[in-house]
């Protein structure tokens, strides 16, 4: 892998394997994260425990996108972020929690 490559998003191996190499790194310390939910006020726990679900989705996109990431920006389904959102809404309404969002 060359300074090139990584400058022109070019799909070359060493940049791929750069790619997968880091998502899975940011994919075991954002599962290691799950366990910091039970560390918070409950009322903070479905955000927290919905943010790390996003950045999962995210790093999945990356994967999926491998080297191409470089060309551009990548993000979740917006449909799969809105799931894990209205799960977390859910959960928070079940515990009787109102401390955050307009819902």
């Amino acid at each position: 892998m060359r300074r090139e490559d990584l400058a022109a998003g070019r799909a070359a191996p060493g940049v791929r394997d750069l790619v997968r190499d880091q998502v899975g790194l940011a994919e075991a310390a954002l599962r290691q994260a799950r366990a910091v939910s039970g560390l918070v006020p409950a009322t903070s726990r479905p955000l927290l425990e919905a943010l790390v679900e996003v950045e999962l989705l995210t790093a999945s996109a990356v994967r999926a996108r491998g080297p191409e990431v470089l060309r551009g920006s990548v993000g979740p389904s917006p449909v799969a972020a809105l799931g894990v959102l209205l799960r977390a809404r859910s959960k928070t309404r079940r515990a009787g929690v109102r401390s955050w969002g307009p819902w």
